[in-house]
């Protein structure tokens, strides 16, 4: 895998706020050329990575659809890595869908979005404002708010310590 360097570009409307002009990003790039597998090729693939995490979380993923013959690319959220918290403090979801599209239109053909938690979320904006070959979401965030069931509540109220102190539940 080769890593390719990306800053912002502050001419964008998306990008006004001074503070995000000098963000930058690195972009896992495979360095596999397009194979052909029973005559077609495979399409790039644009992999978003969740809230709390890095492309790094994903390198499992990565690793089987290169193998498999893919081109993937994985942007870093603006903040993510390395870990900038001004960044992260001001960073909204309208960044991260501005900074997906900027990565699905450097791309040389029409990608595959897949998306995982936030990513999910992301990849859905990215989809509605271009036209990708495939939406894969895996365990994506909503896009609304959930709200608790409160036949729920007598399963949760045991296990709420641990999961506030983010402990493992038995």
């Amino acid at each position: 895998m080769s890593e390719a360097i990306s800053r912002r570009r502050c001419a964008e409307p998306s990008y006004a706020e001074e503070s995000a002009c000098f963000i930058t990003s690195r972009v896992i790039d495979s360095t596999i050329n397009h194979r052909q597998y029973g005559g077609m090729s495979r399409p790039p693939i644009l992999l978003l990575h969740g809230m709390f995490s890095t492309p790094k979380l994903l390198s499992g993923w990565v690793s089987t659809l290169e193998s498999a013959g893919y081109r993937v690319h994985a942007p870093v959220y603006p903040g993510h890595d390395p870990v900038d918290m001004a960044v992260l403090a001001s960073v909204t979801l309208a960044d991260y869908s501005a900074h997906a599209r900027a990565a699905y239109d450097e791309l040389d053909e029409t990608p595959i979005v897949i998306g995982h938690s936030i990513g999910g979320l992301v990849a859905q904006h990215v989809a509605a404002a271009r036209e990708p070959k495939a939406l894969v979401l895996l365990a994506p965030v909503p896009p609304g708010v959930l709200w608790p069931q409160l036949r729920s509540l007598p399963h949760l109220v045991p296990i709420m310590g641990s999961l506030i102190k983010g402990r493992p539940v038995k």
